[in-house]
């Protein structure tokens, strides 16, 4: 019988007693820490859903959880009785008619016929959302990189938000970087009905913490594996942006087996600030 082929980062990493990578850079929701911050963003998306007030915008630079805060949203709506919810990880759509067919074929709880031209895909659309109004059910869409959406899309959301029978009967929540402000603010039509704007923006110190300690524990450790400076410097260099932090600690974590170490201090977190800095210099020039 064959021997199991060992992975050595896994041994290494067992070594720290992690079970698993704390600073994994896919998506895994397991991983996912809300800070204060993003609780109150996630709170106002609450209530905008459960009020039904339409449409509303969550913006936010590159890295500081836009995406991740709308799988969150969607993880904690999908299966829901009485919730029927769809998420569109980008809106970068070819045409307007893709569009409408996009979102169509992902509400799986919706059992909504594909058109063969937009106003037909439209109509479908809207006598599937009125049907699902009239049980009582919430009906939203999330719709993440909301900077791509091009006028045509605009116009579809402000059509949607005319799903209306004394309350709106679809909520829609887009995410998207700071650009979608200027996209939606082109057209008073749909910019006149954005109930709120909602902004992420870096994390603190102590939220960046709390997100290091969160993602060890997940993992597997329930002690601390960096020192107070090492996470000081962690900090800086990441300027409190979770996907940042969550780069500076993977390349942390890889000097750390590297080097044969214990535990991440400021002599080792200098090594990772020049792999990152120099990382980030390349980043710029492009």
């Amino acid at each position: 019988m064959a021997t199991p082929r060992t992975d050595p980062f896994r041994t290494d990493l067992a070594r720290l007693g992690l079970q698993e990578d704390p600073f994994q850079l896919s998506a895994d929701p397991r991983f996912l820490y809300l800070g204060e911050e993003h609780q109150e963003v996630y709170k106002t998306i609450q209530a905008v859903i459960i009020k039904r007030r339409g449409l509303a915008l969550v913006t936010g630079k590159p890295g500081t959880g836009k995406s991740s805060l709308a799988r969150y949203t969607y993880d904690r709506l999908f299966g829901r009785d009485g919730i029927d919810v769809a998420y569109i990880d980008t809106s970068n759509f070819d045409t307007r008619a893709a569009a409408a067919r996009k979102i169509a074929t992902s509400f799986n709880t919706l059992n909504i016929e594909l058109g063969r031209s937009y106003s037909d895909q439209m109509e479908n659309f809207k006598l599937q959302v009125v049907q699902a109004n009239k049980q009582g059910h919430l009906v939203v869409l999330l719709l993440d990189d909301a900077q791509k959406l091009k006028r045509p899309h605009l116009e579809m959301l402000h059509e949607m938000y005319n799903f209306d029978y004394g309350e709106k009967a679809i909520t829609v929540i887009a995410f998207g970087e700071d650009a979608a402000v200027k996209n939606f603010y082109r057209y008073p039509s749909i910019s006149s009905r954005l109930y709120t704007i909602q902004s992420l923006n870096p994390v603190s110190y102590e939220t960046t913490l709390q997100m290091v300690g969160f993602r060890l524990q997940v993992a597997g450790r329930s002690t601390p594996l960096f020192t107070e400076d090492a996470l000081r410097r962690l900090y800086e260099l990441s300027t409190g942006v979770p996907r940042e932090i969550v780069i500076v600690g993977a390349m942390a974590i890889d000097r750390l087996v590297d080097t044969g170490g214990n535990s991440v201090d400021i002599a080792l977190m200098s090594l990772v600030a020049d792999d990152y800095l120099e990382i980030r210099s390349q980043r710029l020039s492009q």
